[in-house]
């Protein structure tokens, strides 16, 4: 990064500051914004408002909360909510800043967006304690301005999930407060996991069968799409955990290995879930595909599936488009449609012949970087039933003694 794209540091010197001086980045490359963020700072010092710096400083508040706070001529809001009462908008931000911390941008947005709407809703500085399920369930269930309609049962079951975890955080919370105080807790019941909202329907899932994947690599050979559509189907791996792959860093040919793992720098990224982490073995079938890959010049320095010309992560609508058109070329359904493939169907496709095979689900989870439960409810009815295969295995291993 040139010193030109770099973000603008703040550094004030103030002897009301501890150690006469705060330094810190103030994330942006806008000139007028760092000017109006060290004026922010120097009215909340001349308002005696120390101790808020220095929670600044330690990252518990950020530049965009105290600008809100000077924007609304209330630098009281910046203060820790322990000893008053459990704010909304004090209870969102610390959970928002510890999923934001774990660096998986999608449900930070997510977190963020739910936020937002309920704040908007019942106020930011609504007390958590007073909100009552009746108010819940009238929340998720009502009619929405973008749609004029309620949220479908699969959005209100993601929303309550996400907003139970904010009550659940602040409980723990507010009884270890209480616990040190020797005082009765303010909040113990959680509103939102009580809810009877409709059912979600089951997963839908659609997977190729072997003439479909083959019909698949024959139509898109000698393209860059191929070796990503290989790794979803025949690694079981995510569109963005395709998109990451480095070449050494994660692709071992020689070892037969992809390793999905974190990663800082230039474009950070982390895995969906902690699972995640994980390395997978490559199969002949697949290992033949990439070896095709690098060896047409499809993959850059960096990263094993790239633009031409651009040696970093592609995105997530290029991958979409990528994969619409290696079904359509070869002629297989894609969309939305009950019989239709979609992108996710590869991964579908990668557990859906394992488990056919008698493959345990705790294999498969590890491989997939799941948990075997859900392993077991999405796929579990596709193994085979024939209980004597089985006790078969018994025979083997009695006779081998």
């Amino acid at each position: 990064m040139t010193a030109a794209a770099r973000p603008l540091e703040i550094d004030i010197r103030d002897r009301r500051i501890r150690g006469g001086r705060l330094h810190l980045s103030a994330g942006t490359r806008n000139k007028r914004m760092r000017a109006t963020y060290v004026a922010d700072i120097r009215n909340l010092l001349d308002g005696g408002f120390l101790a808020e710096v220095e929670r600044l400083r330690r990252g518990e508040i950020t530049l965009a909360d105290v600008r809100r706070a000077a924007r609304e001529a209330d630098p009281g809001q910046l203060k820790p909510a322990l000893d008053g009462n459990l704010t909304l908008h004090a209870a969102l931000g610390r959970v928002l800043k510890r999923v934001e911390a774990a660096g998986i941008e999608g449900t930070a947005k997510e977190y963020r967006v739910v936020a937002r709407a309920l704040e908007a809703h019942f106020g930011r500085n609504r007390d958590v304690a007073a909100i009552t399920s009746e108010e819940a369930l009238a929340w998720l269930q009502a009619p929405k301005e973008t749609t004029g309609g309620p949220w479908s049962p699969g959005r209100q079951n993601v929303v309550r999930a996400i907003v139970s975890r904010v009550w659940q955080d602040e409980i723990r919370r507010d009884q270890e407060l209480a616990r040190k105080r020797k005082a009765a807790p303010r909040l113990t019941e959680n509103p939102w996991r009580v809810l009877k909202l409709p059912r979600v329907r089951p997963t839908r899932f659609v997977f190729l069968d072997g003439a479909q994947w083959r019909k698949l690599v024959q139509a898109n050979r000698g393209t860059p799409q191929l070796a990503y559509v290989a790794l979803c189907c025949l690694a079981g791996l995510r569109q963005m955990e395709a998109a990451h792959l480095r070449m050494g860093d994660d692709l071992d040919l020689d070892g037969s290995r992809l390793r999905i793992q974190s990663r800082e720098g230039e474009y950070p990224w982390r895995p969906k879930t902690e699972r995640g982490e994980r390395q997978v073995p490559i199969g002949r079938e697949l290992h033949a595909l990439l070896q095709e890959h690098t060896g047409a010049g499809f993959a850059g320095e960096r990263y094993l599936i790239v633009l031409p010309g651009r040696d970093r992560p592609v995105s997530h609508a290029t991958l979409q488009g990528w994969c619409r058109q290696a079904f359509e070329a070869a002629e297989l359904s894609y969309g939305r449609d009950a019989a239709a493939l979609t992108t996710h169907s590869l991964r579908h496709t990668f557990a859906s012949w394992l488990v056919q095979r008698d493959v345990s689900p705790l294999k498969v989870a590890e491989l997939m970087g799941d948990t075997p439960e859900m392993v077991s409810r999405i796929y579990g009815h596709l193994a085979p039933r024939d209980l004597s295969r089985a006790v078969a295995v018994i025979d083997a291993v009695a006779r081998e003694g």
